[in-house]
């Protein structure tokens, strides 16, 4: 990546520490990168400090102790420690209702948070689970809902995917 300083691998925070995020950051941190996990829930971040999973995929608790352990993996509240990273991962709930409108208050929340701690040159990517009704269509919804406003307002530069290969739900924007 161009961006990247001489001689280190990229610095990732993930945001949303639930299944995706916290299987995202151990894989992550296997891979060999440090990783900071962010999440506003601070039980969620303690018992991930201590390097306890409440989820149990196979693998994954003993992944989230090693990269504690090994000092590569940490966990905060604060998103202020999104800008030492060099990409950064969104991985916020972003459940529908009934009627399969999208339900947008953590996604909102975390870009606008977000947004007051980027700085020029970070990679930002939005990973969602959110289902597709046709090609494209919920994750667009998503972007041009949460993410779209907020990049706007906060000079970012946007792109619906990152390359060809890319699955239709992620996106990323860059910061100028």
């Amino acid at each position: 990546m161009r961006f990247l300083p001489v001689g280190r691998g990229p610095v990732v925070s993930v945001i949303g520490m639930g299944y995706v995020g916290s299987c995202l950051a151990a894989t992550l941190v296997e891979s060999g990168l440090e990783v900071t996990g962010v999440d506003k829930d601070e039980k969620t971040v303690s018992g991930l400090r201590e390097g306890v999973s409440r989820f149990r995929d196979p693998g994954l608790p003993e992944m989230i102790a090693q990269g504690v352990d090994t000092g590569r993996l940490r966990f905060t509240t604060d998103y202020g420690a999104v800008s030492d990273s060099d990409v950064v991962l969104i991985s916020v709930g972003t459940p529908t209702r009934d009627h399969g409108r999208l339900v947008d208050d953590q996604l909102r929340g975390c870009c606008e948070e977000l947004a007051r701690h980027l700085r020029p040159g970070q990679l930002v990517i939005l990973k969602s689970t959110i289902p597709r009704a046709r090609p494209d269509d919920w994750s667009f919804r998503c972007w041009r809902a949460a993410v779209s406003p907020v990049a706007r307002t906060s000079g970012w530069r946007s792109a619906r995917s990152v390359s060809p290969r890319a699955p239709p739900s992620t996106n990323c924007a860059a910061c100028r």
